[in-house]
């Protein structure tokens, strides 16, 4: 529901007329060099998290990570976050690696994927400063700052509960971990933390970073490349690109269904606005780049779906 409200108030103020006109005007070449980078970004991706993945097992095929990682993708559509427990899942039938680790895998990419949005943010502060501040200043603080009003006592009262909180559950987790019969559950848990701190013993740490560079390099050219489809965007520089893709990254943060429908087109119809390109032409992109993602995602996620369930049934 939240979705189908962002994605009103995104589009509320738009003729679909002539915004369905302005979506057949576009050059789709610059679509065609995007779907090739997206898939290079997506087998970089399935690379980086193998290396994560090779302290727990050493025998992991490359294209059996990526046809994962793609299912991942896939179920993420209709159940955020359920997609990071799916891939593990998909792996674990492919490739027999142990479960518990891969979610544990699955944290240290998140911890990784959100230091290096930060990262990417900074530098969008440094290069786009004056960009950057009227955003939150005109989208992000308001409806924080109405929304927290007059509940600083509220506030208060959950930081010292959630502290207390803390406190009781690390008393209890020391009792809880003596308990003979749950020592299961403990265990699993401790195969996860193993798959967390996998990072400390993974071979190729410069990979990694390399991988993890090229990953946010070329989320970046998937939406920059998309400005020289329209004439009204072509004149947008780099220091845009990664304007946008800052925003875009951070409406990923709301669990909603169809690729965070309504969040995406919300933020980015608002960060074109601030680069000075009218909302009709920020909508019409904001509109056929996630469009464009959920096609790619349905064809290889629907790729990747048959390619396990036959692996799976192939072993069974």
């Amino acid at each position: 529901m939240l979705g189908v409200f962002l994605l009103w108030l995104a589009f509320r103020n738009q003729d679909f007329g002539q915004l369905i006109t302005e979506v057949g005007k576009l050059d789709y070449r610059w679509g065609v060099i995007v779907l090739i980078i997206s898939f290079l970004n997506s087998w970089v991706r399935a690379l980086r998290w193998r290396l994560l993945i090779l302290p727990i097992q050493r025998e992991v095929r490359a294209d059996n990570t990526f046809w994962a990682m793609m299912f991942g993708y896939l179920v993420n559509l209709a159940i955020p976050r359920l997609g990071e427990v799916s891939r593990c899942w998909a792996l674990h039938r492919t490739d027999k690696v142990a479960f518990a680790p891969l979610l544990g895998t699955m944290v240290t990419e998140r911890i990784v994927d959100i230091l290096s949005l930060l990262l990417v943010t900074l530098l969008v502060f440094v290069f786009q400063f004056d960009l950057i501040a009227n955003f939150f200043q005109i989208y992000i603080l308001p409806p924080l700052l109405t929304s927290l009003q007059g509940k600083e006592a509220w506030l208060f009262f959950l930081l010292i509960s959630g502290l207390i909180f803390g406190g009781l559950l690390w008393h209890f987790w020391q009792e809880i971990r003596k308990i003979n019969f749950l020592q299961p559950v403990i265990n699993f848990l401790g195969r996860i933390g193993e798959g967390i701190i996998s990072i400390r013993q993974m071979p190729y740490r410069a990979w990694f970073i390399a991988y993890t560079i090229f990953i946010w390099f070329t989320y970046h050219l998937m939406t920059y490349f998309w400005f020289f489809s329209i004439p009204q965007t072509a004149h947008l520089g780099v220091g845009a690109g990664f304007l946008l893709l800052s925003v875009a990254t951070f409406s990923r943060l709301v669990p909603i269904q169809a690729a965070n429908m309504g969040a995406y087109h919300y933020l980015v119809i608002k960060g074109f606005i601030l680069l000075g390109i009218s909302e009709l032409y920020g909508a019409t992109l904001a509109f056929v780049i996630h469009f464009a993602q959920i096609i790619y995602t349905l064809v290889f996620g629907g790729i990747a779906t048959g390619f396990i369930f036959y692996l799976h049934s192939r072993k069974s």
